[in-house]
């Protein structure tokens, strides 16, 4: 490491970005004598990892909970790669973007 960087590491405020966000979706199991993985289980999990933009000092935070639901991401699919395809009892279910039909009017 250069002495820059050193210095850089002992005098600066960190400046973090949030480079990654990963989470654990709520899951409906129940353990017995284990509080806090049944808490987690019915609430989720968030991870954020951050890096100084100035000295690349990496930090975690996780939170209880997450931001978005299935649903939300699953509508971020079909932005990205078109209509999802769910199976769910035997049904399957189709979730696409709607498509406004534009009437045109006859010409005379």
């Amino acid at each position: 490491m250069n002495v820059l960087k050193l210095f850089k590491k002992s005098n600066h405020k960190h400046n973090w970005e949030l480079i990654a966000k990963t989470f654990v979706e709520p899951k409906p199991i129940s353990v017995q004598g284990a509080l806090d993985l049944t808490r987690l289980s019915m609430t989720g999990m968030t991870t954020f990892i951050f890096q100084c933009t100035e000295c690349d000092e990496f930090k975690t935070q996780m939170t209880e909970g997450i931001e978005t639901t299935t649903l939300d991401r699953l509508i971020d699919k079909v932005d990205i790669s078109g209509p999802e395809y769910i199976m769910r009892d035997g049904k399957t279910y189709i979730l696409m973007k709607y498509q406004k039909v534009q009437e045109n009017l006859p010409i005379r």
